[in-house]
């Protein structure tokens, strides 16, 4: 049986949640929530598969050991350490996120 991996978020990731949070309750309750159940989904499945999210194309990100997934409009960039996926951004795709990592 493969390992369960633990969940990890920077600071920097717990901030974008609540900023999301803020943005989506104050536009739609519902898509607030339906955003909090695909990210509980994605972070089960992260647990049992960690290798699930895609590469990066830039370089440098593939570098950093860096993965993502979609969540709705947001990528969620994570990177596997030992036994441990750690979160270190949740931003919106049409954000230049190379700036931001």
């Amino acid at each position: 049986m493969s390992p369960i991996y633990e969940i990890e978020f920077e600071a920097k990731a717990y901030d974008d949640l609540k900023e999301i949070a803020d943005y989506l309750a104050e536009y739609s309750l519902k898509a607030l929530q339906k955003f909090q159940k695909h990210l509980e989904n994605h972070l089960k499945l992260l647990r049992k598969m960690p290798k699930v999210g895609s590469v990066p194309r830039d370089i440098f990100l593939r570098k950093k050991g860096y993965r993502f997934l979609l969540l709705e409009n947001y990528l969620l960039f994570y990177v596997i350490e030992n036994n441990k996926i750690i979160v270190r951004r949740i931003i919106h795709q049409k954000r230049d996120y190379f700036k931001i990592l």
